[in-house]
């Protein structure tokens, strides 16, 4: 059932995803105007150094795209929006792990929206059972009907 409020929390949710997915984007410049530039992942347990910092940022591009994507599909109404949204903050969630100090705000909305996507699968499973459960006894009633 659809609220009067539900496509306003809908584009408002959309909207904080694809601002969440543009915040992938910081530090993104530094990886490609400065000459010596390093990328330090794990506390500085590794060093990626010059190359290697750039496609860290090449990948931390893609994650913004598909956070980016995943809000468009949930703002269109999309059956495949759960699930990119899902992989998208998984995906995300595992960049975040991998320099944790600098990613502390990322990665606690990437928790927050991993929650909620379990309470929507939830919810969604319970309602689909009891859309079953509902249309067996309708064929039970429709089949007494009949025999009688």
């Amino acid at each position: 059932m659809h609220t009067s409020r539900e496509p306003l929390l809908r584009k408002l949710f959309s909207i904080f995803l694809a601002l969440h997915g543009l915040a992938h984007l910081v530090g993104i410049n530094r990886a490609w105007t400065k000459a010596n530039y390093t990328t330090e992942l794990f506390d500085g347990r590794v060093d990626l150094g010059t190359v290697g910092g750039r496609i860290d940022s090449v990948i931390w591009l893609l994650g913004a795209a598909t956070f980016v994507v995943a809000a468009i599909l949930i703002w269109q109404r999309s059956a495949r929006a759960v699930p990119a949204l899902l992989g998208v903050t998984a995906f995300s969630t595992l960049l975040c792990i991998t320099a944790p100090r600098n990613n502390v705000v990322g990665l606690v909305i990437n928790v927050i929206l991993l929650a909620g996507l379990a309470v929507f699968e939830l919810r969604s499973r319970r309602q689909l059972g009891h859309i079953v459960k509902l249309t067996s006894q309708t064929v039970e009633q429709e089949q007494i009907t009949q025999e009688s």
